[in-house]
């Protein structure tokens, strides 16, 4: 058995686990786990799969430190079969990775163009906004402020953003058309803020609030979506309509936009690039498993035992005329006391 390649096999596995694991808790303790989903009310596709995923990669992370501390702790009673369910785990554990990697590169529209529920979906009921924004203008958002800057924008159609006047599109509009307009687009249609892609508190029953009202105040919550809804129900001036309420709380949670989701951009950069490194060092460590489950089966320093016969005792005829022991002289003549006593 090559002791040496164990003791590095191990020791990258504490190294490489505990560097990830550390890695992951920091962006758990950043970025907040299902911040769109409603219990009771919402679905799966509400559900933060990117975070979830990353939940998963930090306990076989954990479990890779682990393996790799009771190989240092017992170097020398590793035997094949122990070495071949290392193997087996590191195998399961590449194959898992190779998945949750095709996702992330799939879902950040990273691999494919145009792929439905992805960041590259350009699809008017399930592409993300900001996606679809930069397709119609061919160009990228590039800042966030004034008046949003290109983060808020009317949903549908042209999708002109606050600072471009006539966000909605209407023809000779009123004073006070153009006021909803702006409330509208500023409430429901901030693409910067998580709330435009799922649950939130409803507006309304806000601004009812009096200075009574604390903390623990309960606050009705209304779907986002929902409200786009109503709009595009009461608006005559829209042509590509949804025919269905959209689901795009994956596009926030995937980070699909550098500008308008910074913060969740990088960290879903972040657990791709943990995705790479986990799938490379997965691999090779089963490659060095298999190596040393090969060696062991063929290993020469390994204790042989062999099969002992029992000794079987041989009787040997003793003749009763010998003299079995050396008497001592006796007296001034020093004469020799025989068997029987007597002296001569």
């Amino acid at each position: 058995m090559d002791w040496n390649l164990i003791s590095i096999l191990s020791a990258s596995c504490i190294f490489v686990g505990i560097g990830l694991t550390f890695s992951y808790i920091t962006t758990f303790y950043l970025t907040p786990y299902n911040e769109l989903y409603l219990a009771g009310e919402s679905g799966m596709d509400e559900q933060d799969i990117p975070y979830t995923i990353a939940i998963i990669e930090t306990v076989v992370a954990g479990l890779t430190v682990i393996i790799g501390m009771l190989a240092v702790a017992v170097p020398h009673k590793i035997d094949r079969n122990v070495i071949s369910i290392v193997l087996i785990y590191f195998i399961v554990a590449s194959i898992g990775e190779s998945v949750f990697m095709t996702t992330r590169l799939s879902s950040l529209g990273m691999i494919g163009t145009d792929v439905e529920r992805t960041c590259s979906d350009t699809g008017v009921a399930t592409g993300c906004p900001t996606t679809r924004f930069e397709a119609v203008h061919d160009r990228p958002i590039i800042y966030t402020s004034p008046l949003g800057g290109d983060c808020q924008f009317f949903f549908w159609d042209e999708m002109r953003s606050r600072s471009m006047g006539n966000t909605c599109q209407l023809t000779a509009p009123s004073q006070s058309e153009e006021v909803k307009c702006e409330y509208n687009v500023e409430t429901f249609m901030d693409w910067s803020s998580p709330k435009s892609y799922g649950w939130r508190d409803d507006p309304a029953t806000v601004m009812s609030l009096d200075d009574s009202a604390g903390p623990l105040t309960s606050v009705t919550k209304v779907h986002n979506m929902q409200q786009l809804d109503f709009i595009q129900t009461n608006a005559s001036n829209i042509i590509n309509k949804f025919e269905s309420q959209p689901a795009l709380a994956y596009c926030y949670y995937w980070g699909c936009n550098a500008v308008c989701n910074k913060h969740r951009h990088l960290i879903n950069r972040q657990w791709m690039w943990s995705s790479v490194a986990m799938l490379i060092t997965h691999l090779i460590f089963a490659m060095s498993s298999a190596l040393l489950c090969r060696r062991a089966g063929h290993s020469s320093d390994l204790p042989k035992y062999h099969k002992v016969e029992p000794a079987i005792a041989i009787a040997t005829p003793v003749s009763m005329s010998k003299q079995l022991f050396d008497m001592p002289e006796l007296g001034r003549r020093k004469r020799k006391l025989n068997l029987s006593g007597l002296i001569f």
